[in-house]
């Protein structure tokens, strides 16, 4: 148990136990999603104060049910680091693709724009989890094609987009 710990070191963890119960209190940024496996019960969910970009979260089971506990917070962190680096990636592509459409293509090249993968996109990845539709995205399509000119403008709603998404 000291090593899941450690592990979480950097989100300042707090841990105690009262009346048979585990708590752990931990501090994760304001805009990751909490994420619960559903209909499960072993773990409980609260969050409090809010501090510059930091939630404080507690999460209570019983002593017996610790190390699902530290599952589930290790799984939270994942997906939420794993969104922060897609969410980059995608900043960079989006960037990279207004440079290819500020450039000097022509509309009919541009209109031959595919996207593509090395490896089936569709396949599941093995550690995906079930989670709520209204709180994940998904990719439907892995090749399109560019139909219409983007403007400054399309970049900046879909910024408020995904900035919306990341606060919900």
């Amino acid at each position: 148990m000291l090593k899941r710990i450690q592990k979480l070191d950097e989100y300042k963890p707090e841990i105690s136990y009262k009346d048979g119960f585990f708590i752990l209190k931990i501090y994760f940024n304001k805009s990751w999603n909490i994420i619960l496996p559903e209909k499960d019960e072993r773990v409980a969910h609260s969050k409090t104060k809010e501090k510059d970009n930091l939630t404080l979260h507690w999460f209570v089971s019983t002593i017996d049910d610790s190390d699902f506990l530290f599952s589930v917070v290790e799984e939270i962190i994942n997906v939420n680091k794993t969104f922060e680096k897609k969410y980059q990636l995608f900043r960079l592509k989006v960037k990279e693709l207004e440079e290819i459409f500020l450039s000097d293509i022509d509309y009919d090249t541009l209109t031959q724009l595919q996207f593509t993968f090395n490896e089936n996109v569709n396949k599941k990845n093995k550690r995906t989890k079930k989670i709520k539709k209204e709180t994940t995205p998904q990719i439907t399509e892995t090749t399109s094609t560019i139909e219409e000119k983007v403007d400054d403008n399309k970049i900046s709603d879909i910024d408020k987009k995904v900035e919306e998404a990341l606060q919900c």
